[in-house]
Formats: structure tokens, C-alpha cells, sequence
């Protein structure tokens, strides 16, 4: 017990101040240490018909004896000490990289409602210089949406059927730009699941925001949507022209939601981007029975 309890003390001041070699001088000391005090105390208060019987008298084996129990002893209680260490270095790792994680998430977050915000205030505001009826539904439908993606950050999960509401929101309020709606379509097939806040409606929004409505008589921007408990599949499709001169394809939204998916969904979703013939298609996956 003697040896259990110094070892422990000598261990949190080397081995936990990373210097492994002077714990294992220090051992080293109190085996010698522990061997002599044990080798005293029976040789003075234990009668010699008490000792072990293969001593025979010998002075070689007693002090080897006592100097290989020590050293079992000293050795049992370094590794006993080193598991506890082990164990808890990789805890405090794991939770340093649990906050690291969620302080990267809170960053990303904040980069969201900014972009988000920037891009609806555009749109109230060139209403708002022609006089446009339409300019307070609009503000009600956008305060719905700012709502949404305010508050949510303090919850690690919505379900599927809130952000697909979000975006029932977010094509509303594009609509409203225009006096004849746009040709906007959003497919659902099942709405089941739970989902980080805030993956899917920034991808409706590059799907609408990057779509070439104010140039193509034909343009359009689809989005299907299907869920269930295991899987969510959500796809966007949107014409676009290489004449108009906005923000790369994607965006900041796409680049954050990918960074995104990979902290919270890491080896369990997909997301692919193809451009081909004036088409822009984002198509993600996650498959909730690798969580």
C-alpha cells in the first residue's frame, strides 16, 4: 500500500509534467528504499523459525527476494497509475476536441445568418425603392425565416419537416420579387428524420439566388426533398448563365455547409456538385444509420 500510494505522488510530479525519466530514477530509489525497510523489520521482529524455509541462512536471497517483490509491487502500481493517466488524458483530448468542434459549428453558424440576411435585404430593398405592395409580406415572411435560423442555434438537431418549411418560406419570399412566381418547384417525399438546423435551406438559397430568372425565359430551380428515419436525400437543380456576373457557383453558404457536414456527419453523408449544359445540381445525402 506504502508503495501504491508514493508511486502515485511521484508519478503526478514526473510522468503528469512529462518527464518520464525521473519517474523511473525515483522508482528505481524507493525500491532500495522499501527492500531495506522490509529487510530490518523481519530480520529484527521475525523469528528465524518464522522465514521462509529456502533462505537457508543465505544473505544473497533474502535481499533478492525483497527487492523482487518491491519491484512487482512498484511495477503493478505504475501500471494501475499509467491506465488512470491514459484514461484520462484521452478523456480531456476528447473534450478539447469537443469544443473545438462546437466552437468551429457556432463559427460557422454565424456565417450563415449574415449571408443569408445580406441576400434578403437586397431583394426587400428593390421593392422597397419602386413602392411594391408586397414589400411588408415580405418583411413578415423574412422575420418567419431570421426567426427560424436565430434560435435554432441553440439546438443540436430540428427535424427534416422544420427546415422543409424554411424553404417553403425562403421560395415565397423569392417569389415575391416578381409579380408572376417563378418557375420554382419543391418536391417532397416524406419529410421524417432529425437533421442539424440550418444544412438544407442555405442550399435551397444558392439553388434560387444562382438560378438565371432575370435573363432566361426558361430558367428554373427544383429541389427534392425525401426522408425517413435512416436517410435523407435533398437534391437542387437550377439553370444558370455564365454571362451574369455574381458570386462563384456554390458560394460561401456551399463551402460552410460542407465543412459542416463534415464535423457533424463525418463518414456517413455525400454531397456532390455538377455543372453540365447550363445546369447547376447539388446532390446530398446522409444516412442517419451510421450515426
Amino acid at each position: 500500500m506504502a508503495s501504491y500510494y508514493i508511486t502515485y505522488y511521484l508519478f503526478t510530479k514526473t510522468v503528469h509534467k512529462g518527464n518520464s525519466a525521473r519517474y523511473f530514477t525515483y522508482t528505481f530509489i524507493l525500491i532500495i528504499i522499501v527492500s531495506l525497510i522490509r529487510y530490518v523489520i523481519e530480520l529484527i521482529l521475525l523469528p528465524v523459525d518464522t522465514q521462509l524455509f529456502f533462505f537457508g541462512g543465505a544473505k544473497v536471497g533474502r535481499p533478492a527476494f525483497l527487492i523482487a517483490t518491491s519491484l512487482v509491487a512498484v511495477f503493478i502500481a505504475s501500471i494501475v497509475h499509467y491506465m488512470y493517466y491514459y484514461s484520462a488524458r484521452e478523456k480531456e483530448a476528447l473534450r478539447m476536441i469537443n469544443k473545438e468542434k462546437e466552437a468551429k459549428l457556432q463559427y460557422l453558424h454565424a456565417q450563415i445568418n449574415p449571408h443569408f440576411l445580406f441576400n434578403a435585404l437586397n431583394n426587400i430593398y428593390s421593392l422597397s425603392i419602386t413602392n411594391s405592395p408586397k414589400t411588408p409580406e415580405m418583411l413578415l415572411t423574412l422575420t418567419d425565416i431570421l426567426r427560424y435560423s436565430v434560435y435554432q442555434n441553440d439546438r443540436k438537431t430540428v427535424s427534416v419537416a422544420e427546415e422543409a418549411e424554411q424553404i417553403e418560406f425562403l421560395i415565397k419570399l423569392f417569389n415575391l420579387k416578381n409579380d408572376d412566381s417563378y418557375h420554382v418547384t419543391f418536391n417532397k417525399n416524406k419529410v421524417l428524420g432529425y437533421i442539424e438546423p440550418m444544412i438544407l435551406v442555405p442550399l435551397a438559397e444558392n439553388c434560387l439566388k444562382h438560378s438565371d430568372f432575370a435573363v432566361n425565359p426558361n430558367a428554373y430551380a427544383t429541389m427534392t426533398l425525401e426522408s425517413d428515419e435512416r436517410n435523407i436525400k435533398f437534391t437542387t437543380e437550377n439553370t444558370f448563365s455564365s454571362t451574369i456576373k455574381q458570386d462563384k457557383i456554390g458560394g460561401v453558404g456551399l463551402a460552410n455547409i460542407t465543412e459542416r457536414l463534415t464535423l457533424v456527419y463525418p463518414g456517413s453523408h455525400s454531397i456532390h456538385t455538377t455543372t453540365h449544359n447550363g445546369i447547376y445540381k447539388v446532390e446530398l445525402k446522409i444516412q442517419w444509420n451510421k450515426q
